[in-house]
């Protein structure tokens, strides 16, 4: 990466802590200053949400929008760059993990969640409100906002499948072999091939039989 680049995106809070630590190496800066790097400079405040490219979305926070109107956001290309640029030094008020890395971002000095201020919290479905993952010491670090994104799409012109053959099982069907792709993550295609198998109890977490 050339030292324009470099600064671009720099100055954007685009580095991931690797990259950051190459990039000062060729200024001559030494990982000895990783702790004192600051937050982008915003508004006196502002909120800064920290979150993927299309979340920004105002649909998605109606009533905030309304009230206070659209916050200010900073992006990131995968969790695990979004932690390790928070222990790098950059801050945040709100952020956007998956509740399977969610021990992974409490390590990047995470603060807990008030939950006296969640106005909506009790009208959440109650088998997602409260996993197990969102909290740390009994304190609340996670709140879900969106959920049932796994499902599947196919070809109407080049299969028969009806409406009503929709089922994970198909996934398996040899008529199907080798004209397939699936979401290159444990925490999708896990559970999903554990339900496609009928272990209802616990599909998150199969044993290692079942595995």
């Amino acid at each position: 990466m050339n030292r324009i680049k470099i600064i671009d995106r720099l100055a954007q809070g685009k580095l991931t802590r690797r990259e950051y630590v190459e990039a000062m190496g060729l200024f001559g800066v030494t990982a000895a200053m990783l702790p004192a790097t600051r937050k982008p400079a915003r508004a006196e405040g502002d909120l800064l949400y920290f979150t993927w490219a299309g979340f920004e979305d105002p649909g998605l926070f109606p009533a905030y929008v309304e009230k206070w109107g659209l916050p200010e956001f900073s992006y990131y290309g995968d969790e695990y760059e979004g932690i390790e640029k928070l222990k790098a030094g950059f801050t945040a008020d709100l952020c956007c993990p998956c509740i399977d890395v969610m021990p992974r971002w409490m390590t990047s000095g995470m603060q807990p969640i008030d939950e006296s201020r969640l106005e909506y919290l009790d009208e959440t479905c109650e088998a997602i409100r409260s996993p197990a993952a969102a909290f740390d010491k009994r304190e609340r670090f996670f709140v879900p906002t969106y959920w049932g994104f796994s499902s599947f799409i196919y070809r109407t012109d080049l299969t028969d499948i009806q409406p009503e053959d929709e089922s994970w099982t198909l996934l398996f069907d040899e008529k199907y072999k080798n004209r397939m792709a699936t979401w290159d993550s444990t925490d999708a295609v896990i559970p999903v091939a554990a339900r496609a198998l009928g272990y209802e109890d616990d599909p998150y977490r199969p044993d290692g039989e079942r595995l």
